[in-house]
């Protein structure tokens, strides 16, 4: 019976070391990772915090009664949606994202001068 005991012990103080080591190492990357950020992501992150949009939030309406429009209240009053768009989600904004960004990256590209059979 003692050896279970000792046994046991033994294997939840290995577990909790192993844990502890892990969270040091999360917390290493993590801030390693705030600091290799580019520095126009230093504001106010686009999406929240946690990739949530939190102002579109309706406070007003309880999240029990209606939690679609808790979530999503104050975007829905808002947000007008273009007359040539059907739909609009998030897979609209990356692609309009990326549009905006290929586009940057040609113009730059365009008004440089490069030399003949550069790959610029």
């Amino acid at each position: 019976m003692p050896w279970r005991r000792i046994l046991m012990t033994a294997s939840c103080i290995a577990l909790l070391a192993a844990c502890q080591g892990e969270r040091k190492q999360q917390e290493q990357q993590t801030t390693e990772n705030e600091q290799a950020a580019p520095a126009a992501s230093a504001g106010k992150p686009e999406l929240g915090a946690w990739g949530v949009d939190l102002s579109a939030r309706d406070l007003s309406v309880k999240p029990g009664d209606d939690f679609f429009r808790y979530a999503n209240g104050t975007w829905l009053k808002t947000y007008e949606l273009k007359p040539d768009q059907v739909r609009y989600g998030s897979f609209n904004i990356l692609r309009d994202k990326s549009e905006e960004r290929v586009k940057a990256i040609i113009d730059e590209l365009a008004a440089g001068d490069h030399k003949p059979g550069s790959i610029e």
